[in-house]
C-alpha cells in the first residue's frame, strides 16, 4: 500500500492541480483534472499496486511522487500518534497518553494570524490540538512573507485565515480548522463562533472599531499597547475579549513583541478565579496610547522574535491543556532579547474587584 504523506498540500488552481509541502519544490499537474483529482484522493487514502496497474492512479504520477519522496507505505496514524510528543509530555506529568488525549480534545481560538498567530497555529497543530478557530480580517501581503512561514508568495492577496487553514489541513489533516474572516472590536464579534477552551490574542488593537473597511489588525502588538489597563481605564481588545471569556468560563492568553522585547501571558482562567484588571493592578501595568500611523506592518516586528515568543506561549498553552498548570498561569513572562533576560510578573491569587 502506498499513500500520500500527510504534509503534502493539494491546491486546485483552476487549470491545474498543485501539490506542495510549503517549500520551493512542488508538482504542477495538468491535463484531465477530474482524473488527476480522483487519483490524488485515492493516494491520500492509500492505494495498492492493483489500483495502479488498473490505471486508476497514473503510473507516471506515482513515479513522480516517489521521486519527490511524497509517498509512504506507513499506515495512517491516529492524531495522538502523528502529532503528539508523548516523551516530552512526561515532563509535564505522568501518563502521556492521557495528557495527549486532553490536548487532542482542546479547542483554541487565535485572534490574529499574522507573525504571532500563524506561528502559534503551526505549533498548536503539531502538538495535537484538536481544533483551531482562526479569526483575522486581513489578506496576505508581500511584507508578511519574511516573518510568517505558512504563507508562500502564491498566497499574496488571499485572506489569511483561508491561506492558513489550507496550509494547516495539509500539515495536520486530523486537526479541525475553522477560518473566520472577521475583525474583533467587541464581544458581539465573538458571538456565534465555535465553542473553544482558550483564546490566544496575537492581534493589534483595532483603531477603528466600527469601520469594517479599515485595514487588517492582525500584526502582533507592542507589549505596552497589548496589555489592557486597569479595570477603570479605557477598554482595549484584551479587556473586551476577557469579558467575553469570563462570562463563558473560557481561558485567555496574549502574546506580542515590542522594540527589543516580547511577552506571553498571563494565561487567565475564570475557573481559577483570575481577573485581568486585578492582574494589571497587582503587576503595576498601565496602558499607553497606541501608536498612530494606520495598519501597515508593525515596525518592531521581526520574524525570529515573533517565533520565539509565539512558541513559548504555545508551550504553556499545551501544558495548560494537558495539566491545567503552566509557567504563565496568572503570570506574564517578559523576554529581553537584547540582554537575554527573562522576567515574570505575578498576579493576585484571586479577583478582588468583583467585576
Amino acid at each position: 500500500m502506498r499513500r500520500l504523506v500527510d504534509s503534502v498540500l493539494v491546491t486546485n488552481a483552476g487549470d491545474r492541480v498543485i501539490l506542495s509541502t510549503g517549500s520551493c519544490d512542488g508538482l504542477s499537474l495538468r491535463g484531465d483534472l477530474d482524473r488527476v483529482e480522483r487519483a490524488v484522493t485515492l493516494l491520500r487514502d492509500g492505494v495498492d499496486d492493483s489500483e495502479i496497474n488498473a490505471d486508476r492512479v497514473p503510473a507516471d504520477l506515482v513515479a513522480a511522487l516517489t521521486h519527490m519522496g511524497w509517498l509512504t507505505s506507513e499506515p495512517r496514524r491516529t492524531p495522538a500518534e502523528s502529532t503528539g510528543r508523548p516523551g516530552y509530555l512526561t515532563l509535564f506529568a505522568p501518563g502521556a497518553p492521557e495528557l495527549q488525549s486532553r490536548i487532542a480534545a482542546c479547542s483554541i481560538m487565535l485572534l490574529g494570524v499574522g507573525g504571532i498567530g500563524a506561528v502559534a497555529a503551526q505549533h498548536l497543530v503539531a502538538a495535537g490540538v484538536g481544533r483551531i478557530v482562526a479569526v483575522d480580517p486581513g489578506v496576505v501581503e508581500p511584507h508578511d512573507l519574511n516573518g510568517q512561514p505558512p504563507y508562500p508568495m502564491t498566497a499574496v492577496g488571499t485572506p489569511k485565515v483561508e491561506a492558513l487553514s489550507g496550509w494547516l489541513r495539509g500539515f495536520a489533516p486530523e486537526t479541525e480548522v475553522v477560518p473566520v474572516r472577521r475583525r474583533v472590536a467587541s464581544g458581539a464579534d465573538l458571538d456565534g463562533l465555535p465553542q473553544v477552551d482558550l483564546v490566544l490574542i496575537g492581534a493589534d488593537e483595532p483603531t477603528e472599531p466600527a469601520d469594517e473597511s479599515a485595514g487588517p489588525a492582525d500584526e502582533p502588538a507592542e507589549p505596552a499597547d497589548e496589555s489592557a489597563g486597569p479595570a477603570d481605564g479605557p477598554a482595549g481588545l484584551g479587556d473586551v475579549v476577557w469579558r467575553w471569556c469570563r462570562e463563558r468560563g473560557v481561558a485567555m492568553s496574549g502574546v506580542a513583541v515590542g522594540d527589543g522585547h516580547g511577552y506571553w501571558g498571563p494565561l487567565l482562567s475564570p475557573r481559577h478565579g483570575h481577573c485581568r484588571g486585578c492582574f494589571e493592578r497587582e503587576a503595576g501595568l498601565s496602558r499607553e496610547r497606541p501608536p498612530e500611523g494606520g495598519h501597515g506592518p508593525t515596525p518592531w516586528s521581526f520574524g525570529a522574535t515573533s517565533t520565539v515568543v509565539a512558541a513559548w506561549a504555545v508551550h504553556d498553552i499545551v501544558q495548560y491543556a494537558a495539566t491545567s498548570e503552566c509557567h504563565t498561569l496568572n503570570r506574564r513572562a517578559h523576554l529581553d532579547f537584547a540582554h537575554g533576560e527573562l522576567h515574570f510578573l505575578d498576579g493576585p491569587r484571586r479577583c478582588s474587584c468583583n467585576r
